[in-house]
């Protein structure tokens, strides 16, 4: 079940959240949103480790991240009772996030139930050097920080006594006024725990659940390059290199073939805010921008726009693919310094 969105929550869980920016009540507790992945396991009074998959299934092996539960196993203080951890993973390399976060071990796991002392995570932090636990309290975020102009404020408190006065909504009223909050995020004042420049967004909790406030850029930047990454792990190469042959006088007949077109034309124009990942860096872009002039060149033979199609569509693609290789634009990656690239 997708996690809810303002539109989504009830007049008085709105008020509640209104509040919250507007500093006159702190009933929703807020904690940052992070890019990882999700991670269920139960630490046994034996010393095993067992891992909740999808469904409640419940395993002994070590699920997406057999390092985390290693280091439970082995570090882990001795419990009487069975305690379930709820993590958020992420990881240093071959991450698949478009966050830049400066992680200091090769993987991060966030506790998000509660339940993991600090003292807890200090143990595990001190005794190994590749997983760093984080608890809750250190990802938890007061709004205290985040800037509101008079016009804004006003309009909040106006939408405020809407929801008082009926104790009902409009979807797109509602909508417009989570832009407003997520733009409110954006701004900088909430700093992400993990020292990078740029946090994913929010996730408020209230009387009855969670739900998640984005960002602005981090919204329009997944927009833009998310469906890439999925169109790789459904589709073969040779399938992408078909596509752009056949469409080659017409690129907008096919929707990835013109999606890929309209994001190199995109990307050429603007400059990306700092603290995201992208698939190019700005100096490669520019060369994909004069690939994909050539391949919409009706004044190029047909038959030779098909090759650079199929360069364009190869080049594109391949670094898609290649997550370890994808450009940082707050935090250089290792790779990256090797390489020379700045971005």
């Amino acid at each position: 079940m997708p996690t809810r969105r303002f539109s989504d929550l009830t007049p008085v869980e709105q008020v509640e959240v209104l509040d919250s920016f507007l500093g006159t009540s702190g009933k929703v507790s807020f904690t940052e949103k992070l890019a990882g992945q999700h991670l269920r396991v139960v630490v046994n009074p034996d010393q095993t480790i067992t891992y909740i998959g999808k469904g409640g299934t419940i395993t002994k092996g070590g699920g997406l991240f057999p390092q985390v539960n290693s280091v439970l196993k082995k570090f882990h203080p001795k419990v009487n009772e069975p305690i379930t951890y709820r993590f958020e993973v992420l990881k240093k390399y071959d991450r698949s996030d478009f966050i830049d976060y400066p992680l200091k071990k090769d993987f991060t796991a966030v506790e998000l139930s509660g339940i993991m002392t600090q003292d807890i995570a200090d143990t595990l932090n001190t005794s190994q050097i590749s997983v760093e636990f984080l608890t809750r309290q250190m990802i938890e975020k007061n709004l205290s920080g985040v800037s509101i102009s008079e016009d804004v404020k006003k309009e909040l408190e106006n939408y405020r006594q809407i929801l008082l006065k009926k104790n009902k909504t409009t979807k797109s009223l509602a909508k417009n006024i989570e832009l407003i909050l997520m733009n409110l995020i954006d701004d900088g004042s909430i700093p992400s725990t993990l020292g990078g420049h740029q946090i994913e967004g929010l996730f408020g909790i209230t009387s009855s659940g969670e739900f998640k406030i984005p960002t602005t850029s981090y919204s329009n930047i997944q927009k833009d390059q998310a469906k890439f990454f999925a169109v790789m792990r459904n589709l073969p190469m040779s399938t992408i290199e078909d596509r752009f042959v056949v469409a080659v006088n017409d690129p907008n007949a096919d929707r990835m073939v013109s999606d890929v077109l309209e994001y190199i034309d995109k990307m050429s124009r603007i400059e990306i805010t700092k603290g995201f990942r992208t698939y190019f860096s700005s100096d490669e872009i520019k060369k994909l921008k004069k690939i994909s002039d050539d391949y919409r060149n009706q004044e190029i033979d047909s038959s030779e726009r098909q090759i650079i199609g199929i360069n364009l569509a190869n080049q594109f693609f391949n670094r898609v693919k290649k997550k370890e290789s994808w450009i940082g634009t707050g935090i250089v990656e290792r790779w990256q310094r090797l390489a020379g690239i700045v971005c």
